[in-house]
């Protein structure tokens, strides 16, 4: 099932919360590491929209942590600007890397405060 933007249907559920649907396809064996046109895989998608659940079941299935979409920006990174504190803390413990992108934003103060201790 993939869209126009070869979105297939872990990366729409991963998107959009749906947990349970994710945990499904996960269970099936669905491809983790499937990218949509953009290059972003479930995790940068789950990661950006603040899904922490599904980005923990996506880190225990071994998907790349620091898998980079056609900007450059990683999970850590989209999660960071958003501020989602319990995702960057997740992301961080499995070994997500702090990239001279994310380091830009750092320095230049783009990000919320409350991210930065734990950058």
């Amino acid at each position: 099932m993939a869209s126009k933007k070869d979105k297939n249907a872990l990366l729409h559920a991963s998107e959009n919360g749906r947990t349970d649907n994710v945990r499904a396809l996960l269970n099936r064996g669905i491809n983790v590491r499937h990218a949509d046109a953009d290059g972003r895989t479930a995790l940068i998608l789950a990661s950006k929209e603040g899904h922490p659940k599904i980005v923990m079941m996506l880190l225990e299935k071994g998907i790349d942590v620091d898998h980079k979409d056609e900007d450059g920006w990683t999970a850590l990174h989209h999660a960071s600007v958003k501020g989602r504190t319990e995702i960057v803390r997740a992301l961080l413990i499995k070994g997500a890397t702090i990239t001279p992108l994310l380091k830009e934003k750092i320095l230049s103060g783009q990000l919320p405060l409350d991210i930065l201790p734990l950058l």
